[in-house]
């Protein structure tokens, strides 16, 4: 998992946060992959808040070729609740695309885990809806090319 972590979970050139759920992997300790997720939404709070002046967060998890024996829901269930206290404010919206019927009934077994404001900003984009969001959005940033963006 760490030599897919900048994979997994990343900023984009619109400063918006993206999860490519086929690079997380199962394991036993999740320590380091936590404090980088964390190190990511902090880095992207500063961007958005020194480039938007706003420090709410836009978000989309992409689910294409995630693998269901790799999702651990017990790291999901602690995500959600240690995201929800990290950053109870700062979550505007999260997009969720390639979701299947299996995921979509996943989500309605841990969304009572989830607060109820947080429910409202979670969106599954439908099939036809995807190809408005182009691949530039998901092209990921990094320090040399921030300063071309803004």
């Amino acid at each position: 998992m760490d030599d897919d972590k900048e994979k997994f979970i990343y900023i984009d050139k619109k400063l918006c946060l993206n999860v490519a759920i086929k690079y997380f992997k199962k394991t036993k300790n999740y320590e380091n992959i936590i404090k980088y997720i964390f190190f990511v939404i902090d880095k992207n709070i500063e961007l958005r808040k020194k480039h938007l002046n706003i420090i709410t967060l836009e978000a989309y998890v992409d689910l294409k070729d995630y693998k269901l024996k790799e999702l651990d829901f017990d790291f999901i269930k602690l995500m959600i609740q240690y995201c929800q206290d990290k950053y109870p404010d700062n979550l505007n919206i999260i997009y969720v695309k390639n979701a299947n019927i299996m995921v979509k009934s996943i989500y309605a077994i841990i969304r009572p885990f989830v607060d109820k404001d947080t429910r409202k900003k979670i969106f599954f984009i439908k099939k036809n809806k995807k190809k408005e969001l182009s691949d530039e959005t998901i092209e990921p940033i990094n320090e040399e090319n921030l300063d071309d963006l803004f």
